[in-house]
């Protein structure tokens, strides 16, 4: 299946911190995740042994992360993406930028 032209593979970050990642299925789906090591994430969801839904998906291509201090706001903003629709999702990996109301809801909420 051919990528759409806004979606381009990224190369993992280094270092350690919490991340929430996009990535892009063999079949066109997107799979959203957080983790603490981009690069091996990846890496164990392409061998197979990564979440159920991209083992039947592979390969798969990083596409989108964004770096949080803590677990709980990568998680957040997960459930925040996992939540909006497919055309939204794309808005949302070609801005780079975390929308301002996901971060307000962040602030009103104990992290």
């Amino acid at each position: 299946m051919l990528e759409p032209p806004f979606l381009k593979p990224l190369l993992p970050p280094e270092g350690s911190a919490f991340y929430t990642y996009i990535l892009l299925c063999a079949d066109g789906t997107f799979y959203t995740g957080w983790t603490t090591d981009v690069g091996k994430r990846l890496k164990v969801h392409n061998e197979g042994k990564g979440a159920k839904y991209t083992r039947c998906r592979l390969p798969v291509s990083l596409i989108g992360f964004w770096k949080f201090e803590t677990k709980s706001e990568a998680m957040k903003l997960e459930h925040w993406i996992k939540q909006l629709p497919r055309t939204a999702k794309q808005r949302f990996i070609q801005d780079e930028k975390i929308p301002l109301d996901f971060l307000k809801a962040c602030r009103n909420e104990d992290l």
